[in-house]
């Protein structure tokens, strides 16, 4: 018993690192970069960054969502546990939880299934994991925002862009607009990366 309890706590201190959103970010960045490289005439004004993973270089930006949304739920499974105990509503922190879950998976679930648009089964899969991570994203944003504008442990500023971000999507689901979803997907980005900092901030001073 021993033995399996010091195997899970292992497991624990393995999977709650906020490290994992820099990594997160990291291999998202680098999927796309590699992708856009390979695919001739890409366009931001005209092409939808799922266009990314039915060009040449798919293979590596659908590798790059697919782990970028692993390790990203692993940051919000550490952020969820760190606000546990603080002064906050733990009905609406677990649905919160729940939320960033679903988005995460469904967004990793972009990665196995791309926007071909010439096979309509998978067209519509990749859409439907789409839609639901951008609104279950949505979702969780909010809640998070409020959190972090409600709480003094955790910076306002982590707030403030999640609320942007949190626009950027609903202007985004609205109007399917190319350069939209583009400035929407860096907004997600710098929201971990904030993410990242904020909890780094609540283990330095109130730990």
């Amino acid at each position: 018993m021993q033995v399996l309890s010091k195997n899970r706590d292992l497991l624990w201190k393995f999977v709650l690192n906020p490290i994992y959103g820099p990594i997160s970010v990291i291999i998202g960045l680098i999927g796309d970069f590699a992708s856009y490289l390979l695919y001739p005439g890409y366009n931001v004004l005209s092409n939808m960054v799922s266009d990314l993973g039915t060009g040449p270089g798919g293979i590596y930006f659908n590798i790059g969502i697919f782990l970028s949304g692993i390790f990203a739920l692993f940051l919000y499974i550490h952020f969820g546990i760190k606000i546990k105990n603080f002064n906050i509503n733990n009905k609406i922190r677990k649905f919160g939880m729940i939320m960033a879950t679903i988005s995460c998976i469904t967004f990793s679930m972009i990665g196995i299934f791309p926007s071909y648009k010439d096979i309509q089964l998978l067209f519509i899969i990749h859409g439907t994991f789409a839609l639901i991570s951008w609104i279950s994203g949505s979702i969780y944003i909010s809640i998070f925002s409020f959190f972090s504008l409600k709480l003094k442990r955790i910076p306002n500023y982590m707030g403030i862009v999640g609320f942007i971000v949190n626009f950027l999507i609903i202007i985004f689901i609205f109007t399917w607009i190319p350069l939209v979803e583009w400035l929407m997907t860096l907004g997600i980005i710098f929201w971990v990366l904030v993410i990242y900092f904020s909890v780094k901030h609540i283990k330095k001073y109130y730990n």
